[in-house]
């Protein structure tokens, strides 16, 4: 009787063993070395199999080159050939099943050459199944080619033996150029990528992460391709110079060229239907379906490209969704989503958690007599619909643009904001602080959504999902500074703005003591536009005075949230015992590397033990990277203090980024942040619900709706609205912390 083994194709476990590269006609001995491994569970076939095989209409012309299992039954092998040095495991009676089919043990109407084929396999209808080593359980059904050439690599960036530097397989991130071009190797990190495509002008660390990577992925002499355990791989026309991690799926794939496909238990990576993949690695727990086309690429884990997505020249960080569009040249860190089919993606190094939506054309426009511009967005990026930019073009973080054509080149400084062209497009329109004034809802719901969207259960890269982080606080401050500056001059006379010298000091003292008016919320700015769009039509900075308080609130509000909660996980009692443990010179140069804020100088750090040959490998490189992440807490609570005195110095007047002592923050003064924070948080929690109510108000929300009730089966009503439940219960606990650190 049958026995029924459970083949769960998408907990998928990589296990890759070492490739190594081969000469044409050596094939036969790249087989015998990985044969002669564990040789001793296996042995000759006798007479009476040879015989048996024969009979079941197999062939071999030297059946003394077939090994098997102790446990071998010639009778689940039909209508096969084997050529070269093979090994057969085990072969029971069993019958294994995958999404609600059954496959019997055995191997039918193939032909197999130079294969080393784990236990209980299932192998029909494979036309060419050559120089592979397969794992335990392997499901092949309906398959053309599959064979390893003297040319692999496995997707990654090296050379093989004798080859020169013209024949490595190149990347070409954020440019279409080729000049901040990487090679790609299994297990590549979003924080490589980013060194390696920015710091051009440093010839020394390109030449060593080139070393490096020959080191971790040399083909060395011989090779064999990998088909890991409980793969199932079933109407593909073509494999060729493929390692296939444990678990994986690969079902109607077109082809799979010199790539890596990487998986795990618990991570499937699964290949459907239509998709084209070449020279590229794949990270774990990835989902490619319905025509995805993917040449020269290096994707990261948990991706989803679906429904005819086209990627060439990339990096794609993890937990991305891209669907239906067209990225080329591009470098994201984790958590982009592009999901239309007219968008369009290029030379961009888009810092992660980002939007593309429908009708963007990012990188159809270029300034230059060659494509070699390039568009930078900070992380939370959001391009509306119908968006297109002239390249060269830098945006903040979280800078939501709306629909429209955007002629010139741009570079916005202030983050979290909103650009707009106005209704005629004579002037360019900027309302900073936009997300915390109107949006609140929909930011807080970006932390939650693309923390919730992380589904790596080991993640080598972390991710800040927060909004506010020591990078995108310190370019607050920067965007702070320029609207003191701007109105200061708004302030001006006429003929001293347009001709008198600039005091730039004197310009944002005087910028900041009307920017701190209550009165002064709704100026509107007009500054020159070629500190923001290359134009020569006018730039407005709306709500300056509004958005300037909010970004202040805004900034206490981080700084003495991550204080307590820092105080909270090292049970720290009371204001004195922080500052002792925190007070230290500040960092205010931060670097989104990879998807996490980093020190400047621990960049500086790491690039020069790469230099020095300090750092020999990229496993050193990411404990590099844990170095830094270890100790994030602390230092994003000490850069929290830092912040928060300066701050407190702005209560009194002053305008320059220079903190106070910390042992200055006594307790009354401490008291009097923590009263002014849970104030600050009382108003997100009103903002949140605000902006979200606005979605059910007005006389047209209605229209097509009969009833309220009817609005509110569709819609959801506010007060049973998830998410702010959610918001209002951790609002409650975070007044809760503040209120027992007071007094």
């Amino acid at each position: 009787m049958n026995h029924i083994i459970k083949h769960p194709a998408h907990d998928l476990r990589y296990t890759l063993s070492g490739h190594a590269s081969h000469s044409a006609g050596d094939e036969e001995l790249a087989l015998c070395d990985v044969l002669q491994r564990d040789s001793h569970d296996y042995r000759p076939l006798d007479p009476g199999e040879i015989e048996c095989l024969r009979n079941n209409g197999n062939y071999s012309p030297d059946w003394k080159n077939i090994l098997v299992h102790e446990q071998f039954d010639p009778q689940f092998i039909r209508s096969s050939r084997f050529f070269g040095p093979v090994r057969i495991g085990l072969m029971e009676d069993i019958v294994l099943e995958h999404d609600s089919t059954f496959h019997h043990v055995g191997i039918w109407d193939s032909t197999i050459i130079s294969c080393h084929i784990g236990g209980n396999p299932s192998i029909n209808s494979v036309s060419y199944l050559a120089h592979y080593v397969l794992g335990e359980q392997v499901i092949i059904q309906n398959a053309g080619r599959i064979h390893v050439t003297s040319r692999a690599r496995f997707g990654q960036g090296v050379l093989r033996q004798g080859e020169d530097e013209a024949s490595r397989s190149w990347i070409h991130v954020g440019n279409e150029n080729g000049n901040r071009r990487i090679l790609a190797f299994d297990g590549m990190l979003p924080a490589d990528a980013y060194i390696w495509s920015r710091y051009r002008d440093d010839p020394e660390l390109l030449g060593r992460m080139i070393e490096l990577t020959d080191r971790r992925a040399s083909p060395g002499g011989i090779c064999h391709g990998t088909i890991g355990d409980q793969v199932v791989i079933r109407n593909v026309n073509r494999i060729v110079d493929a390692a296939i991690g444990c678990h994986a799926l690969i079902d109607g794939a077109l082809r799979l060229e010199n790539t890596t496909i990487s998986s795990r238990e618990g991570s499937g990576t699964k290949i459907g239907e239509g998709c084209d993949l070449k020279d590229g690695v794949v990270g774990c727990g990835c989902s490619f379906d319905r025509g995805v086309k993917a040449e020269r690429f290096m994707i990261g884990p948990h991706v989803e490209l679906d429904m005819g997505a086209r990627v060439r020249d990339v990096f794609i960080g993890d937990n991305a969704s891209i669907h239906c569009c067209e990225v080329t040249s591009v470098l994201t860190f984790p958590g982009p989503t592009q999901h239309h089919n007219n968008s369009f993606l290029i030379a961009s190094p888009i810092q992660g958690l980002s939007n593309v939506a429908a009708g963007a054309t990012i990188g159809s426009n270029h300034n230059s007599r060659s494509p070699d511009g390039e568009l930078i967005a900070g992380r939370g990026f959001w391009a509306g619909l119908n968006t297109s930019f002239k390249f060269p073009s830098q945006f903040a973080a979280y800078t939501l643009v709306a629909n429209g054509v955007y002629p010139h080149e741009l570079d916005i400084r202030l983050p979290f904001s909103l650009v707009s062209n106005n209704a005629d497009q004579t002037e360019l329109q900027i309302m900073p602080a936009y997300w915390f004034l109107y949006n609140m809802y929909g930011l807080r719901r970006n932390e939650w959504k693309y923390s919730r969207r992380d589904r790596r259960r080991n993640p080598l890269q972390p991710v800040e999902y927060g909004a506010l982080a020591p990078d995108t606080v310190e370019s607050i401050f920067e965007a702070m500074a320029l609207l003191e500056f701007w109105m200061g001059r708004h302030l001006l006379p006429h003929e001293a703005r347009e001709n008198g010298p600039e005091n730039q000091d004197e310009l944002r003292l005087i910028g900041f003591q009307q920017l701190m008016k209550n009165q002064a919320g709704l100026i509107d700015l007009q500054v020159p536009a070629r500190q923001i769009e290359n134009s020569q039509r006018p730039v407005r900075i709306l709500k300056a005075a509004e958005a300037y308080q909010m970004y202040r609130d805004i900034i206490r509000h981080y700084a003495v949230k991550t204080i307590v909660e820092y105080m909270g996980a090292n049970r720290i009692a009371n204001v004195r015992e922080m500052v002792g443990q925190l007070e230290a010179e500040q960092v205010h140069s931060w670097v989104n590397l990879g998807g996490h804020p980093v020190p400047e100088a621990d960049i500086r750090r790491i690039r020069r033990l790469i230099i020095d040959g300090k750092i020999g490998s990229w496993d050193e490189v990411h404990d590099a990277y844990q170095d830094s992440w270890d100790v994030y807490p602390r230092e994003r609570a000490r850069h929290a203090l830092g912040i928060l005195l300066i701050i407190i110095d702005g209560d009194s007047g002053s305008v320059k980024k220079v903190a106070r002592d910390a042992s200055s923050l006594d307790r009354e003064v401490w008291n009097r942040q923590l009263s002014l924070v849970s104030r600050t948080e009382r108003r997100i929690v009103n903002l949140v619900v605000d902006s979200r109510a606005r979605d059910h108000e007005g006389p047209f929300r209605s229209v097509t709706f009969g009833s309220d009730a009817e609005g509110d089966a569709v819609l959801g009503s506010i007060e049973g609205n998830a998410f702010i439940c959610d918001v209002k219960e951790q609002s409650t606990v975070f007044i809760g912390e503040i209120e027992k650190y007071c007094g």
